[in-house]
């Protein structure tokens, strides 16, 4: 059986006050989506509806909290199993 190659694909869009980034997983045993879709906010008031909004129905894997890097990030799959992160970044020091 030949190697297959694969390449990982990282893709990053500004909408509005939100920064929208992509990024697809070498590989995934479970069978499950292959990408991951990460959206950073401005405000904390703003991550918390989004994660609400977007993840209501689906499985929370990291409840929104702060982080090293994050006033917020949080991590779920969407109702429809699509993963999703959302990030508030802390202010450059």
């Amino acid at each position: 059986r030949a190697a297959v190659q694969r390449t990982a694909f990282f893709e990053q869009l500004r909408a509005g006050g939100a920064t929208i980034m992509g990024a697809d997983a070498m590989e995934n045993p479970d069978g499950q989506a292959t990408t991951s879709v990460n959206i950073e906010v401005d405000s904390i008031e703003e991550a918390e509806r989004v994660f609400a909004a977007m993840s209501e129905g689906g499985d929370v894997r990291m409840p929104l909290a702060e982080s090293q890097w994050a006033l917020r990030f949080g991590m779920f799959d969407d109702r429809y199993g699509q993963p999703w992160m959302i990030n508030v970044m802390k202010p450059a020091a």
